[in-house]
């Protein structure tokens, strides 16, 4: 496991935050770079101090 601590200014968390809403809007979001940034804006808003990152395993698509 990797550990990092971030400390953003306000500014900086703006911009960010812009960034990813007009990636949005336009529709050009997309891979796991957009994804880590989006969880990481929405970890800020939501106030955690503490915000673990792991990929979910995929479940098997069920046999038709």
């Amino acid at each position: 496991m990797k550990r990092i601590t971030i400390t953003l200014d306000d500014e900086v968390y703006t911009a960010l935050k812009s960034h990813m809403m007009t990636r949005g809007l336009i529709q050009a979001m997309y891979g796991i770079s957009d994804a880590f940034m989006v969880k990481l804006v929405e970890s800020i808003e939501a106030g955690l101090e503490e915000k673990h990152f792991s990929f979910v395993p995929k479940t098997e698509e069920p046999t038709k």
